[in-house]
């Protein structure tokens, strides 16, 4: 009797995990044997750029799976092996097509594992399909990963965005665009650049460019000019290598289904550390500029500096200062720094930056841990998101299952508490005068689903108000916080 396919996302993400592990495996031996040609290629390779042979077997097993189970879901009708999912890719160049002609190429140094990933996406049934389906793309990559290396997956926080977060996120932003400046198109706007600094497979990009190309079919506008120019203005960095191929390859997919003809060297997704040091053609100056995104939670002791790069130690021999010493307490509270060692407290300090502190206009929005709205160690930060912005809206979305007031939390296995931040700058503004600030919290007895979509319908209604929006009274631990109207 034959046994049943797995029937949730979780029983095929573990399933396939375990298939991913022994690729990786067969990977490490065979870039470790002498003569492969197989290590060759791990030490040309980009994807090996931000380590050595252990990066690389993980890059090339996580790609490749990927690679397949997406083939397979695209194609249910065709047989689930390297070289054909490698035909049928062939129009979207880029990193998830060269690890799968890579594995056709040096089969035999890798092929049982290989086969036995084939296989057992080969004999998922449609059951086992449609489970799939049900967690497709980032949503399934999340629940993959926690059965892949769950130690990967908290250190890199790949914790993904529901689906009205995102929606709710995208919508405040367009709104700004529209009403605050100047830029009617939104993200279709020529002068609007967006960059996403840990895009996971690409859920907020890929959400950019729907908005995007509903806007200009509404007014009539030409489809295909505007996905080519967000070919060129919508940049996105990933971390880990899966998800950034997965992304790379489904921006790719999308634009040009929609006509777009993309630059030569492709979509601008990066696989890199935001954080690292920024070179100049990252800024993108005298344009408006755009950070929205979801970056990971990880909590570091001052000890540990082998992470926050640029931003939390600087250039010494460039003399560059950490931009981190900008959220730093003075003395007086100087014992509640520990708080602040945070990577989303980096990638704060990070998208501020980018985003409203070059020449010109920017937008910042960001759903975090909401631990910087209150208490003295965040107090800097707070100053100086006041100082940078014209304008922000919080909504507290809740979501602690630790404290005494315990609220449901929007993202799934996650107990911090969280909230939603939009922030606009302007342009050349005075930076004595602070942001007014508005803020709200959703009630504690919402279930996860109803604060995700209550949430999203505060954010999208405290940007409608924009500047016009009238700041009362004073919310007890943030200050110079108010309540949206």
């Amino acid at each position: 009797m034959r046994r049943p396919g797995p029937r949730s996302s979780r029983e095929v993400a573990t399933l396939l995990a375990g298939r991913c592990r022994a690729l990786r495996e067969a990977l490490r031996v065979a870039v470790a044997a002498p003569n492969s040609r197989l290590r060759t290629l791990a030490d040309e390779w980009s994807l090996a750029a931000c380590g050595g042979e252990a990066e690389f077997a993980e890059a090339m097993a996580q790609t490749i799976a990927y690679g397949l189970w997406t083939d397979r879901l695209e194609h249910p009708e065709a047989a689930p092996e390297v070289a054909g999912a490698c035909a049928r890719l062939g129009e979207t160049p880029g990193p998830l097509l060269r690890a799968l002609r890579a594995a056709a190429e040096h089969r035999a140094e890798i092929g049982a594992a290989l086969g036995e990933l084939e296989a057992t996406i080969a004999r998922l049934d449609a059951a086992s399909l449609a489970a799939l389906r049900e967690g497709e793309g980032a949503y399934f990559y999340e629940e993959f990963l926690a059965a892949y290396d769950g130690r990967l997956r908290r250190e890199a926080g790949a914790y993904y965005t529901p689906k009205e977060v995102v929606h709710a996120q995208i919508v405040a932003v367009r709104e700004l665009l529209t009403r605050e400046l100047g830029a009617p198109l939104g993200f279709a706007a020529p002068e609007v650049v967006v960059i996403d600094p840990s895009c996971g497979t690409g859920v907020y990009p890929l959400a950019i460019v729907e908005d995007a190309l509903r806007r200009v079919r509404g007014t009539g506008g030409d489809v295909a000019a505007c996905a080519s120019r967000l070919g060129e203005n919508l940049v996105a960095h990933e971390v880990l290598a899966g998800p950034f191929a997965a992304a790379h390859a489904r921006l790719s997919r999308a634009l040009r289904a929609a006509g777009a003809r993309l630059p030569a060297a492709g979509v601008r997704v990066m696989q890199r550390d935001t954080l690292a040091r920024a070179e100049g053609e990252d800024v993108e100056a005298a344009r408006i500029r755009v950070c929205i995104g979801n970056p990971p939670y990880d909590r570091r002791e001052l000890t540990e500096s082998d992470r926050g790069g640029w931003i939390r130690h600087g250039d010494p021999e460039r003399g560059e200062r950490p931009l981190l010493a900008d959220f730093l307490p003075d003395a007086a509270v100087g014992k509640h720094a520990k708080n602040l060692y945070n990577a989303y407290v980096y990638f704060w300090r990070w998208a501020l930056w980018w985003s409203c502190e070059q020449t010109g206009p920017g937008v910042v929005c960001l759903i975090t841990p909401s631990s910087y709205l209150r208490g003295p160690g965040f107090a800097a930060m707070r100053r100086r998101l006041r100082a940078v912005l014209d304008a922000l809206w919080i909504v507290d979305l809740g979501g602690d299952a630790l404290g005494p007031r315990r609220s449901a939390n929007v993202f799934k296995n996650i107990r911090t508490p969280v909230c939603i931040a939009v922030g606009v700058r302007r342009g050349e503004g005075d930076l004595s005068r602070p942001a007014e600030v508005w803020y709200t919290r959703l009630a504690d007895d919402d279930s996860s689903e109803q604060a995700a979509r209550a949430g999203g319908a505060a954010i999208i209604a405290g940007a409608r108000v924009g500047a016009r929006a009238e700041r009362v009274g004073g919310a007890a631990g943030a200050r110079g916080v108010g309540r949206l109207r």
